[in-house]
C-alpha cells in the first residue's frame, strides 16, 4: 500500500435534515449495491436548536485507506471536526480524558491541511447557510456515482485532497497515547 491516497470529498447542501438523511441512504446502498462497501466515509451535520453543527449519522471505512488506528475517525468526520470542531462531541470521537479531542481536532487540521485554505473555506460558508449537509469521502472512481445518487440537494460540490496516510496514522497514534498518558 502506498502512503499517499487521492481521495474526493463530496459535499451537499441541503434546506432539510431529511433530505440529507435521504440521500445518504441513497449513498450506502449504492455502495452496498455496487460491492464498493471499502470505498467511501459518508456523514451527515445537522444544526441543532441551539445552532450548534452535530454529526447525526455516519458510516466509515477505513479498509481502503488503510486501517488508520483510530478506529472511529473516518475522513468524512475528519473534514466536519476540520469545519466544525465541537461536531465531535456525543459522536463516539472523544474518547478517554478531556484533552482526547486534540485526537479528532488533529485528525481534522491535517483533513483541512489536504484539502486547502480556498475550499475549506467555500464549503464552510456554504454549510453555514444549510439546514443540514452530507459529506461523503470517497475514490476518484466512484465520484460520478456518488453524484448521482445524490438527489435531494440544493447544491452539491467535490473537493479532492492528497493525504499521506503514514503521517495520519501518526497524528492518530500520537494522540491517542497523549491521552492515555493524561488519564489519572
Amino acid at each position: 500500500m502506498t502512503d499517499e491516497v487521492t481521495v474526493v470529498f463530496v459535499s451537499a447542501f441541503y434546506d432539510e435534515l431529511a433530505a440529507a438523511k435521504t440521500d445518504y441512504q441513497a449513498v450506502k446502498d449504492l455502495h452496498y449495491e455496487t460491492d464498493a462497501r471499502d470505498e467511501f466515509d459518508a456523514i451527515v451535520i445537522g444544526r441543532q436548536d441551539s445552532g450548534d453543527v452535530k454529526i447525526l449519522r455516519k458510516h466509515e471505512q477505513s479498509i481502503r485507506y488503510g486501517r488508520l488506528p483510530s478506529g472511529v475517525w473516518g475522513l468524512a468526520s475528519g473534514l466536519a471536526v476540520a469545519l466544525y470542531p465541537a461536531a465531535a462531541i456525543g459522536t463516539g470521537l472523544l474518547v478517554g480524558s478531556p484533552n482526547a479531542s486534540a485526537g479528532p481536532t488533529g485528525f481534522g487540521a491535517e483533513i483541512a491541511g489536504a484539502l486547502g485554505r480556498d475550499p475549506l473555506l467555500t464549503l464552510g460558508k456554504k454549510f453555514d447557510t444549510a439546514e443540514a449537509g452530507l459529506i461523503v469521502a470517497a475514490s476518484p472512481e466512484i465520484e460520478s456515482e456518488v453524484w448521482r445518487a445524490i438527489g435531494g440537494a440544493r447544491e452539491v460540490r467535490s473537493d479532492p485532497a492528497t493525504l499521506n496516510l503514514a503521517h495520519l496514522e501518526r497524528v492518530v497514534r500520537d494522540a491517542r497515547s497523549e491521552a492515555i498518558a493524561e488519564r489519572p
